[in-house]
């Protein structure tokens, strides 16, 4: 059975990591129905669907081992498309890159993102990154990291603002950036900002965004 590793993150936080070694098949039989939706169930893609599986699987589990009181209950999505838990407080973000999958549980506001390492980043770093984040990367990025934690950050960002309709480059920005932390802003029609938190995986890079407290 797939094993999920947790870890706890500032804002009270908490994050399943697991690796996708299981059918498709598995996934849905072992996670509840309530956990699904249609776009999962009418997916065609076959990898697609294993990875909406796993990440359902992935949130299931880590709400049944941290908050087993608030079971059963339905996984539902926004009109943006952001996945959120009827009836509850709590707020929920997914991500998936290859093999692995990853689920997050906070009191706040949260979105996360997990990313493997990849050279196509920077070919489009000028699609996400705005001049100011270009330059900075220029003089401290060495060997890919900041860039590849710069690109899930504002994943994050992205998830955790949840309303949709953002310019990556334009609306949504780091602030500033260490090996394990960061601040990041979204630029709408009200400034909203948010605790980063970074981490690294192997050859995976992990974002970790919470509403600024």
């Amino acid at each position: 059975m797939s094993q999920i590793i947790t870890e706890e993150y500032p804002n009270a936080s908490i994050v399943g990591f697991m690796k996708l070694d299981q059918t498709a098949d598995f996934y849905f039989e072992n996670t509840p129905s309530s956990f699904l939706d249609d776009s999962i169930h009418d997916a065609k893609n076959p990898k697609k669907r294993l990875e909406s599986l796993a990440n359902r699987f992935c949130l299931f589990n880590l709400i049944k081992s941290s908050y087993p009181d608030l079971l059963p209950l339905n996984v539902l999505k926004t009109q943006a498309n952001k996945p959120y838990l009827e009836g509850s407080s709590l707020h929920i973000s997914l991500s998936h890159s290859k093999e692995w999958s990853a689920a997050a549980i906070s009191h706040h506001p949260i979105g996360m993102d997990i990313q493997i390492f990849t050279n196509k980043l920077k070919i489009i770093s000028s699609k996400f990154c705005n001049e100011a984040e270009l330059d900075w990367l220029s003089r401290h990025d060495t060997d890919g990291d900041f860039l590849h934690w710069l690109w899930s950050a504002k994943e994050a960002l992205f998830k955790a603002y949840g309303l949709g309709s953002v310019d990556f480059r334009k609306d949504l920005g780091v602030l500033f950036m260490e090996e394990n932390k960061g601040l990041g802003i979204v630029n709408k029609a009200n400034k909203s900002y948010y605790d980063l938190h970074f981490q690294k995986i192997n050859n995976y890079y992990i974002a970790i965004s919470t509403l600024t407290l």
